[in-house]
């Protein structure tokens, strides 16, 4: 029992880079998610929350309310017209846009309820609650204080109209000192004045599912083409690649030939997913064909070319384990495919668009939940193509340089 173990533990420590690896994957994940879930609670710096607005009334009540807003710290408020704000919220590039309609100070003076809207995507709800959080108040100083308790206590009179005026006077009184006593949120809650439009249908599919689909599928699908890669080193250990090597065959076949593989198995992957959420979850699967089918092609290339660079670059098959793991993790992570990117910090938020896993899932989502034509995916759908030739690339030098000089 002890020559054995001995003997595992020579193996081991002989592989260093896949020693190394071993102690890095759980720093670097301990890492990674303390800050993120650290940056989830308690004190932390504050990252803004973006925020569209549009100025349609142009007077100088209106005018103090962006100035208010743009004021505070916790937003980085943006003015567009309507139409340019709604496209950019449809297209998930902000959460809302705050309309502040014409007849805005009129609607204030009458006391008419939800005098300003907030257009916005339903499916960035976390940030819609900070949004609320953050000008609720502020709105409600500039509204006007005493305009909502005697909008309220007016309600109350025209509910109760046979209330005993001693009653009356206390209630009126009750009203006024709650406001006085900081019990804001209670009366902003009963008496919102923001009319909140969803500017994407809820009659879609949940946001979540796609969530939920994507981001699991494109991980998954980069941990079977790491394994899928790591074949090629499994044929160099046993053999096969060095009597592949001598044959007339030019050693990029190899690399392509293996590629072509992997890049098969992963589209069947993805079309196996898909049917499966279309057929237990009914995702429909029409509403874009040509762009599902690029999206999910290019996504699969993508991640057969991670697969073919990760076994090129290295030298083991516990490298490319280690390797693997660590990366796709992180990846995953900071792409999207665990955390929703809303509740990430800013920071991590600009990190996405380095993974395989932001470009893929947003391209998901411009099909399944924003509706966009093919033409606007395209963008999406070029970069992962373009990662895919990158990482492809990079893989022949190092397939050069570390597999063929070793047979």
């Amino acid at each position: 029992m002890i020559a054995i173990a001995l003997k595992d533990l020579k193996i081991i420590l002989g592989d260093r880079k896949a020693l190394l690896l071993s102690f890095l994957l759980p720093i670097f994940l301990v890492g990674l998610f303390a800050f993120v879930y650290g940056s989830m609670g308690g004190p932390r710096e504050e990252h803004p929350v973006k925020l569209l607005i549009t100025d349609q009334d142009q007077t100088d009540l209106s005018a103090g309310i962006v100035a208010r807003l743009d004021s505070l710290k916790s937003i980085r408020l943006t003015s567009m017209t309507l139409e340019e704000a709604r496209q950019k919220v449809t297209r998930g590039d902000y959460p809302a846009v705050l309309v502040l309609h014409k007849g805005l100070a009129d609607s204030i003076s009458a006391n008419r309820p939800g005098v300003l809207e907030m257009q916005y995507d339903p499916a960035r709800e976390l940030e819609m609650g900070l949004l609320q959080q953050a000008i609720l108040l502020p709105l409600f100083e500039l509204i006007g204080r005493p305009a909502l308790q005697e909008m309220i206590f007016e309600e109350v009179q025209g509910d109760y109209p046979r209330l005993d005026p001693g009653l009356m006077k206390q209630i009126k009184n009750n009203i006024e000192k709650n406001f006085r006593s900081g019990k804001v949120s209670q009366v902003l809650e009963n008496r919102n004045p923001i009319i909140m439009t969803p500017l994407i249908p809820v009659e879609r599919a949940s946001w979540a599912l796609i969530q939920a689909v994507a981001g699991t599928a494109v991980m998954m699908l980069l941990f079977s083409v790491a394994g899928l890669g790591a074949g090629l080193l499994a044929e160099r250990e046993t053999g096969t690649l060095k009597r592949l090597l001598i044959t007339p065959l030019h050693p990029m076949h190899i690399l392509y030939g293996k590629l072509l593989s992997t890049l098969v198995v992963s589209v069947l992957q993805l079309v196996v997913v898909f049917i499966f959420a279309w057929l237990v979850f009914g995702l429909d699967l029409s509403l874009n064909p040509p762009a599902l089918l690029l999206v999910a092609f290019t996504t699969a290339f993508a991640c057969a070319s991670f697969g073919i660079f990760l076994a090129a670059v290295s030298t083991s098959r516990k490298q490319v384990e280690m390797l693997s793991t660590l990366i796709i993790l992180i990846m995953s992570a900071i792409g999207g495919s665990m955390i929703p990117l809303p509740i990430m910090p800013a920071i991590m938020q600009k990190l996405a668009a380095v993974s395989v896993n932001y470009w893929s899932i947003q391209g998901f989502f411009d099909i399944f939940w924003r509706e966009l034509p093919l033409w606007e995916i395209l963008p999406r759908i070029a970069i992962l193509f373009g990662i895919g030739v990158l990482l492809i690339t990079l893989a022949r030098v190092f397939f050069k340089r570390n597999l063929a000089s070793l047979v």
